[in-house]
């Protein structure tokens, strides 16, 4: 069965320079460990820079399935973890246990994340401001600071809209305010005694 001609494996996020450089960096970590980039690594390599943001190894193996059917989910996880230990992917998980990666192109760039638990969403940014202030509370605390992460958890924009529409919803009206729809009442008088009642009491 003849394999899929697979794209071109630029993502948007990556300029060509920059994904060759990735490459040159991906053969000199294997040639130090005596390894080299054998045809099903270099789909997995593909399927990956091919991705724009994070992908976990089950998605990734269908990916590449799709260019070779023959590829195996182990080869996918050991070439991830392979590049990992190379340096070239960063991982992260994102609160549901699953482990996600994204080639580490570019010059290694740190950015950190906006996780929306509504939708899932991930924001990636960047701020110097931050990565500044981390340094200089590292030193502090005389800390040698390795490498860090940080991830922050709320809703999107859109999410907002929605969640916070749903939870007015689901509260009702406000204590003291009828149901939309229902009929306002009047406020409640005391009854007045009738004539003949009246008269009868002594």
């Amino acid at each position: 069965m003849p394999h899929k001609r697979r794209p071109h494996a630029h993502s948007p996020m990556h300029d060509h320079a920059a994904v060759d450089q990735w490459r040159a960096r991906l053969a000199l970590e294997l040639g130090r460990r005596g390894q080299r980039v054998t045809k099903q690594r270099a789909l997995v390599v593909d399927a990956l820079l091919a991705t724009e943001g994070h992908v976990n190894i089950d998605e990734l193996h269908q990916r590449v399935r799709k260019w070779d059917p023959g590829v195996g989910y182990a080869t996918v996880y050991r070439t991830v973890k392979l590049l990992e230990e190379c340096a070239l992917v960063h991982s992260a998980q994102f609160g549901d246990g699953t482990t996600r990666y994204e080639a580490a192109v570019g010059g290694d760039a740190h950015h950190d994340h906006l996780i929306c638990t509504h939708c899932g969403r991930i924001i990636e940014f960047e701020n110097a401001e931050i990565e500044a202030l981390q340094l200089t509370v590292a030193s502090q605390h005389r800390f040698r600071m390795q490498h860090h992460k940080m991830e922050i958890y709320g809703l999107c924009e859109a999410c907002q809209q929605v969640v916070v529409g749903a939870e007015i919803t689901a509260a009702g009206p406000p204590r003291g305010l009828p149901p939309r729809g229902a009929r306002a009442r009047s406020p409640s008088r005391p009854r007045s005694t009738p004539r003949s009642a009246a008269a009868a009491e002594p």
